[in-house]
């Protein structure tokens, strides 16, 4: 099987939602106890697999970003309702800013990008090339240091 660059680049931007999937994953993960120790590891591959499949599969169905966000934020709060201490306030924190902070992180890239590259933000998005990759490692640098 030949290798086109339309593949590469789509394994690389699967690669980069994986990544940003584990790192909300950890980021959840946490802040909280769980109120059973038993089986964490397969807990947190059950909150994984959520945020994958909403991440790479629904958002390929569902084209609209604010759809697979709020999902999201579902999946994490109800993930931390079955399965985690704490407090419903703090869930409920924790479920918002999972997902605002890849938005406030993306959007700011984006536009930082846009305004040195005066290339179009929907450009920047869908391109291959050096700028892509730049933005997707920022983007997931970012949350990392700010998760």
């Amino acid at each position: 099987m030949i290798m086109t660059d339309n593949m590469m680049w789509d394994i690389i931007e699967v690669i980069a939602s994986v990544v940003e999937c584990f790192l909300l994953t950890n980021y959840v993960v946490n802040f909280f106890d769980y109120k059973v120790s038993e089986k964490e590891g397969k807990k947190y591959f059950y909150l994984l697999f959520m945020t994958i499949l909403n991440n790479i599969v629904i958002s390929q169905v569902i084209r609209i970003d604010s759809v697979t966000g709020i999902l999201q934020i579902a999946i994490v709060y109800f993930y931390l309702r079955i399965y985690m201490n704490g407090s419903e306030l703090k869930k409920i924190f924790v479920s918002f800013t999972s997902v605002f902070l890849i938005l406030i992180i993306n959007s700011i890239t984006l536009a930082s990008f846009n305004w040195i590259t005066h290339k179009n933000m929907e450009v920047l998005i869908t391109s291959n090339g050096i700028f892509r990759i730049m933005i997707l490692f920022i983007t997931k640098f970012l949350y990392f240091i700010s998760t």
